[in-house]
C-alpha cells in the first residue's frame, strides 16, 4: 500500500491527470516513498514483523513503531506469554517480565531472542500520522512534475522511461525516451527528491525512540 495516491498528487498540482490510474505517477510514488523510507531508516506502514534480538539485556526496542500487537515471542527457543513473561508498549519497547517486576532476559546467547510483531502505521487508527506521511509524499511527487513541465525536454539521450504526460489544462509535456525496461530511471525520476524542510519534519519517524515507552 502506497503512502499517497494519485488523486493525492493531483490535489496538490491542482491538475487532473488524464489516464486513470497513470502507471508513470504509481512509479514516482513508489520513488517518492523509497525516498521517505530511506531517510527514516524503516518501512512505515503496518505489517507483520520479525526482530531478532541478542540475550542479556534489559531492554530491547522493536524498530517498526508504532506496535499495535505482539503476537509471540520466543526466549533460547522457549515460548514466552505476551503481557506475563512479556511487556511491550506502543513506541516499540519490549521487556522482559517474572512476577509482575522487570527483569533481564534470561538467555546471553546472541539472536536468540526472536519476536513476531505487528509494527508500523494503521489505517484508521494512525490517520494523522499517515496524513502527514501521505502529504509529504504526494508533494515530492507533485513538485517532479511541476520540475518537469518547467523544463519541458529533456536533452537528447537521456534515458527514461516517461515518454510524455497529458494534463488537464495544459500541454502534454515530452520527455526523452529509452531504454525500455518499462522502469522509471530518467525523465520525470530525477526530480523527485527531499527537501530540507521535508527532512526535518520526518525526524519524528526515525528509528526506535530509544528509552521512550
Amino acid at each position: 500500500m502506497a503512502l499517497c495516491t494519485q488523486l493525492d498528487v493531483e490535489q496538490k498540482l491542482q491538475w487532473d491527470i488524464t489516464a486513470e490510474p497513470e502507471t508513470v505517477v504509481t512509479a514516482l510514488i513508489a520513488d517518492a516513498q523509497a525516498h521517505i523510507e530511506a531517510e527514516v531508516g524503516r518501512t512505515l506502514e503496518s505489517a507483520v514483523r520479525q526482530e531478532t534480538f541478542d540475550g542479556g539485556s534489559w531492554v530491547h526496542f522493536l524498530k517498526h513503531f508504532p506496535v499495535t500487537a505482539v503476537t509471540a515471542v520466543t526466549e533460547d527457543g522457549t515460548s514466552l506469554t505476551v503481557a506475563t513473561d512479556v511487556l511491550w508498549y506502543e513506541r516499540g519497547k519490549l521487556l522482559r517480565a517474572s512476577n509482575g517486576r522487570q527483569t533481564y532476559w534470561k538467555t546471553t546467547k546472541l539472536q536468540s531472542i526472536v519476536v513476531d510483531y505487528v509494527g508500523g502505521y494503521l489505517a484508521g487508527t494512525h490517520t494523522t500520522e499517515l496524513e502527514h506521511l501521505g502529504s509529504i509524499c504526494a508533494e515530492v511527487v507533485a513538485r517532479a512534475f511541476r520540475k518537469g513541465a518547467d523544463n519541458a525536454v529533456l536533452p537528447a539521450g537521456a534515458a527514461g522511461a516517461v515518454q510524455s504526460v497529458s494534463l488537464e489544462g495544459s500541454d502534454t509535456v515530452t520527455y526523452a525516451t529509452g531504454g525500455g525496461s518499462g522502469t522509471v530511471t530518467g525523465g520525470l525520476r530525477q526530480f523527485v527528491f527531499l527537501l530540507e524542510d521535508e527532512r526535518r519534519q520526518l525526524q519524528k519517524y526515525r528509528g526506535a525512540p530509544r528509552g521512550i515507552a
